[in-house]
């Protein structure tokens, strides 16, 4: 990436899910030496990824994803800090947990910044992927929002305080629309219903959504015909470990 791109580009969940969950975005570049925008024109013509500029930033997405950054302001003079100060130099951020992203935010806006590290309140937040030249960190907090599915609130401590600056994130839980889904990998279906019956909190409203959707439609036959509700699929989820799973 070239310094001359001069305003960061966001991956949203909803397009990293054509990827990752979905595994439907696949964009053929047949320039020789294809560019940027040779590769942006390419998602935007041969799959369900759009392309905003929503300034200053350059939002990849989906019909479902909220394309305004959920922020709350509490305390303006802090907000008004950070619209000055500094980010890394060059961000750049691929598939990034919040366990990465967090200790990063906090040293370079020298703030507290919340959830830390490890905490169960960030299995839901999406991993990141976003890049940029010299964010400010205001900029680099909606980057951030936006990238991992978050919301956040801008605060300052009350009394002394290494890091007066409050950062809370949390999870954005608005929706634009649900996912058009005719088919849907098999062995992402059964990872998440793994995951689901030791901890069924992990896997989001919206996944949740998506799975009693996609059931009794793509998966009666391949779950043994055991396909129901969601929680009768959880309780007998090592089903998803059989090899004669198509």
């Amino acid at each position: 990436m070239a310094k001359s791109f001069d305003f960061p580009l966001i991956f949203m969940p909803g397009a990293t899910d054509e990827f990752y969950m979905f595994r439907r975005a696949k964009a053929a570049l047949t320039a020789a030496s294809p560019t940027l925008l040779d590769a942006l024109t390419a998602l935007t013509n041969q799959t369900l990824i759009r392309a905003t500029f929503h300034p200053p930033l350059l939002l990849l997405h989906t019909d479902e994803d909220p394309l305004d950054p959920s922020i709350t302001i509490e305390h303006e003079p802090t907000a008004a800090k950070l619209r000055l100060a500094s980010f890394v130099p060059h961000a750049l951020y691929n598939d990034r947990d919040w366990d990465f992203i967090q200790p990063i935010l906090a040293k370079k806006l020298k703030a507290d910044v919340r959830p830390w590290r490890h905490m169960y309140d960030t299995w839901h937040f999406y991993r990141h992927s976003f890049a940029g030249w010299n964010l400010t960190g205001w900029e680099a907090l909606e980057a951030v929002a936006l990238a991992g599915k978050t919301r956040f609130t801008v605060g300052k401590k009350s009394g002394l305080a290494l890091r007066p600056t409050l950062l809370i994130f949390e999870g954005d839980e608005r929706v634009r629309a649900i996912p058009k889904i005719e088919s849907f990998p098999v062995e992402n279906h059964c990872l998440l219903l793994r995951h689901a019956a030791k901890n069924r909190t992990i896997v989001s409203t919206k996944t949740l959504e998506i799975l009693n959707y996609l059931q009794p439609k793509c998966f009666k036959d391949q779950l043994d015909g055991r396909a129901s509700s969601f929680g009768t699929i959880s309780a007998r989820s090592t089903a998803c470990e059989r090899r004669d799973i198509l």
